[in-house]
This record gives C-alpha cells, sequence and structure tokens, in this order.
C-alpha cells in the first residue's frame, strides 16, 4: 500500500502533516508567483472562491466571519495576536490564522487563543482534504500548501461558530490567498518596510501598493502611526480610490501596569494599532446587536447616536497583559549563568530594534559574555542585517541553518518543521549560511565565527567556553530568522506549540 494510500486511512495528525508537505511548499509557491507576477497569473483568487466552492463555503459564509485582514512588513502578527486577546476578553469568540508556525502547523489555526489540538486539526484537515485533493479536474490546479490551509482555517472557523476571524496576510496582501474575503469588517496595517522585495517591489511604495490591495469599498482601515510617508501616501490614495475610511491609530497613553516598561517601542506600537481595530470593530457588532435586539422586537436606542466607546478598557488592559506571541523579545533562561534573548527579526528595521532591546538589556549585566546565532531566509542581504547587529559586540558568532539537531535521526515534529523551512536545496542553504559568516567577519575581524549544521550543535559551542566547560555568565542573542526560532523552541521550549508561554528552557541532554 502507498504511503500516501496508507495516511488517508490513518487520518490522524503525523498523517495529516505529511499529506499537507505533499502540497506544492510555500517555496515552489513563491517561485512560481514570481515567474508570473507581471501578469495577472499571479492573482490567486479566482482560484481560493473555487476551491471554497468545492466546499460548499459561499462568499456570504465567509463574509460571515467578520474578519479583522491585518497586512504589513513587520508587527502584523504581533498586533494580530493583541487584537485577538483583547476582543477574548470582551466576551467574543475568536478564530485567530497566522503563519509562519513555529513548531508545529496546528499553531497557524487559533480558536479563543488556543491552536487546535493534533486530534482537531486532524479531524478539520482530512474533512477538507477529501473535498478538495483529488477531487480537481484534468488541467485544475490542487491548492499549494498555503491556499489550504487559509481554506482549512476558514472551514474551521465556520465550523467552530466564531464571532470574529483576525486573519493574518502571508506576503504582501493583494493577490494573497487570504484576501478572497470580499467584504472583511476592519483592515488593518502594521509597520511598512522593505521586504520580499522580489516580489513585491524595490520601493516602500510599491510594497504599499500590494500591501493596500486588501482594502475594500466601504471597509474602514486603521494604519499605525508613524507609517513612512511614501507608504501612507499610497494608503491615502487606494482608501480615496474606494471610497472607503482610513484611520491612523493614535498612540497609546496609558499601558496596563503589567505591561509598563517592558515593551519596546514597536511592541507599543502594535498594541496601539490593535486597540484603534478593535474600537473600530467593536463599534460596528455594537451596532448589528443592536440591530438584532431590535429586530427580537426590543426597544433599544439607535446605536448610531450613541457616541459612547465600546471599548471597555479593564477588558482592553487585561486582553493586552494576556496576550503572548513567542519569538518576539522573549527571554528565555537557559541553564545557571546562561540567557536566551530570543526574537525572529528579519527585516534590517525589525532587526536593528531587536539589537536596541538585546542592548537595552544589557544594561548592569557586568561580566556576561555576548554571543549571537543567526540565520536568514529569502533574498536578504546578510550584510544588511548583520550590520545591525555587530555594534552590540558580540565576541562569538554560531552561523547555521534552520535544522533542529543534524545528529539525531528526528522526532514527532520533524515533518512540521520541514514543512516551515523546506526552501530550496542542501547544497544552497549551506552557501547561504556560508554568506552569514563571511559577512559577519568583514564586519568585525576580531569576533570567533564558526557555521554548524544545526541549531543544537551551534548553541552547544556557544554556552560553552574553549575547554568545553560551561560558561558561567552568558547572553545569547537568537535573531535573523522566525524559522531559526522555531528550531530552538523545539528544542528547548514545545509547549509553544499548545499556546504556553515559553518559560524556563531546559537543557539539551
Amino acid at each position: 500500500m502507498s504511503n500516501s494510500r496508507q495516511d488517508q486511512l490513518q487520518q490522524d495528525y503525523p498523517s495529516a502533516v505529511r499529506a499537507l508537505n505533499k502540497l506544492q511548499s510555500n517555496a515552489a509557491n513563491l517561485e512560481q508567483v514570481l515567474r508570473e507576477k507581471d501578469s495577472r497569473c499571479g492573482d490567486k483568487i479566482p482560484e481560493m472562491m473555487r476551491w471554497a466552492a468545492k466546499l460548499d463555503v459561499t462568499p456570504a459564509d465567509y463574509n460571515s466571519l467578520r474578519v479583522i485582514h491585518v497586512t504589513g512588513t513587520k508587527g502584523k502578527g504581533g498586533t494580530s495576536a493583541y487584537a485577538e486577546s483583547i476582543l477574548r476578553c470582551h466576551g467574543y469568540r475568536t478564530g485567530f490564522f497566522s503563519s509562519p508556525h513555529l513548531v508545529e502547523v496546528r499553531e497557524r489555526i487559533r480558536i479563543n487563543g488556543r491552536p487546535l489540538s493534533r486530534e482537531q486539526f486532524a479531524k478539520q484537515f482530512w474533512r477538507v482534504h477529501g473535498r478538495l485533493i483529488g477531487t480537481c479536474s484534468a488541467g485544475e490546479p490542487e491548492p499549494a500548501y498555503f491556499p489550504f490551509l487559509t481554506l482549512m482555517a476558514v472551514w474551521t472557523f465556520l465550523a467552530e461558530k466564531v464571532d470574529v476571524a483576525i486573519v493574518e496576510v502571508g506576503i504582501g496582501g493583494r493577490y494573497d490567498s487570504t484576501n478572497f474575503v470580499s467584504s472583511p469588517w476592519v483592515c488593518a496595517f502594521s509597520p511598512l518596510g522593505l521586504d520580499h522585495t522580489a516580489l513585491l517591489g524595490n520601493s516602500i511604495a510599491e510594497i504599499a501598493w500590494q500591501k493596500a490591495g486588501i482594502m475594500k469599498p466601504g471597509c474602514p482601515s486603521v494604519t499605525v502611526y508613524g507609517q513612512p510617508e511614501e507608504g501612507l501616501a499610497v494608503l491615502q490614495s487606494q482608501s480615496a480610490d474606494l471610497g472607503c475610511p482610513l484611520l491612523i491609530a493614535p498612540e497609546l497613553n496609558e499601558l496596563p501596569e503589567s505591561l509598563a516598561g517592558r515593551l519596546a517601542p514597536s511592541q507599543k506600537a502594535n498594541a496601539a494599532l490593535a486597540v484603534a481595530v478593535c474600537r473600530v470593530w467593536l463599534r460596528r457588532a455594537r451596532t448589528d446587536e443592536a440591530l438584532l435586539e431590535a429586530g427580537r422586537g426590543l426597544v433599544v436606542k439607535n446605536p448610531t447616536e450613541d457616541s459612547n466607546d465600546p471599548l471597555d478598557l479593564e477588558a482592553c488592559n487585561r486582553g493586552l497583559s494576556l496576550a503572548s506571541w513567542p519569538g518576539r523579545y522573549d527571554v528565555m533562561p537557559y541553564r545557571p549563568g546562561v540567557t536566551l534573548y530570543i526574537d525572529g527579526a528579519h527585516t534590517v528595521e525589525s532587526v536593528s530594534q531587536a539589537a536596541s532591546w538585546f542592548a537595552n538589556l544589557q544594561q548592569g549585566r557586568i561580566g556576561a559574555k555576548k554571543k549571537l546565532l543567526f540565520n536568514r531566509t529569502g533574498d536578504r542581504r546578510p550584510k544588511d542585517l548583520l550590520a545591525q547587529l555587530v555594534k552590540l559586540g558580540f565576541v562569538q558568532a554560531a552561523f547555521c541553518p534552520n535544522v533542529v539537531d543534524s545528529r539525531s535521526s528526528g522526532s514527532s515534529r520533524s515533518a512540521d518543521l520541514f514543512s516551515a523551512l523546506a526552501s530550496g536545496d542542501s547544497s544552497g542553504i549551506r552557501l547561504k549560511v556560508e554568506e552569514n559568516k563571511t559577512a559577519y567577519e568583514q564586519l568585525d575581524s576580531q569576533c570567533d565565527c564558526r557555521m554548524f549544521d544545526s541549531v543544537a550543535e551551534a548553541l552547544e559551542w556557544l554556552v560553552t567556553d574553549g575547554n568545553g566547560s560551561d560558561e558561567m555568565q552568558c547572553d545569547v542573542l537568537v535573531t535573523g530568522s522566525l524559522h531559526l526560532v522555531g528550531c530552538l523552541y523545539a528544542m528547548l521550549a514545545p509547549q509553544v506549540a499548545d499556546g504556553e508561554t515559553t518559560g524556563e528552557a531546559r537543557a539539551i541532554s
């Protein structure tokens, strides 16, 4: 019996992950989009609507999810996580679709803030798989990895009867698979910057045009404060063309006591954007709910005349305090004297912010050796990223691919990680690691730079001295790639896949 046939008979979580990985990978899909980017062939929206119809999901169905659609270059995941937590604390049942995942693919689809369990994921996966894969007629394409998960998320949110779906764009927006929802309730724009330039364009204005593609007529949009002027101008132009309001989220004047002094500046901006988005969403929800009450024969005040703020500040502050988004500004004790500082920054701006965050936390850490664990993905130029880090004065820097441990035969999570990390042949991946090391050596000839085959081997070298003994005081910054962070979590904090916080890392045995 073929492995594919056996997986379909088993229909458990491991077999679901294997079947998912057989779909066109995100890397291969992006290569196809690159070839087609100058034509409408890169527009996946018509295909998404055909596939949704195979699931008996109509436009009215997916528009009923009262979607918050979030795009941007930096911070869209954190903004989405804050918005989800705030609305959940207001008593709404939430669905949240995000990417990429860190440890297990089920993290991408969350109900009420919790990733689907393995059993829930397998159940929904095989239901969608049975309707989509193998039922396409000759010449009709099957959905690739990311479009499949987008459709599965919509299917799951409808089955779970969520009150709101927070949907994070994959890449760009205009032609992204998530953009097939034609009537979102609110669109959100986190900070814009240069990333995925081969796909989206080489300027902020070009990238903003791609992101602005999620705007819809009559749907309010909210942008973070401090957007680059050229990006904001594009958003304003698109807003005017479509006749939809564009609001700029105000800064938060006050933060919950539990967050005061703990959030980095970029996190404060993300939180402010989430608060503004939730305020717009809640105002619309309250209007709908009031009209529903009126439809039941109850006398209600005309909601359009009610100027009261729909945001419950206590619930909002609780939501901000409880929100968790691993992989960003995470401090993890590893072993006595050794602390890991983890941030999946992967653009010039976000790496610069991660460097500032790390430097601020180093104040008063006299005697602790500063070390770096780094990798990058995509078409990002290593010297541009590493130039933001060299000023920190690392004594050692380790460079490795996004592989947990090349010395082991793998684990139950290896297929999950493979699906997230597959992006070229092994020689190409090795070449990127070499480029990273060379770039850093050119920037800092005093730093001891080494290459390793996996995260486990790199970390093992970083936390020991030259004689193989444990370092007494050592601070390691892990950055450059969310996939690198995912490998670290798979090794040290696998509970992230269940929506738990990282806490204290367990040492490598």
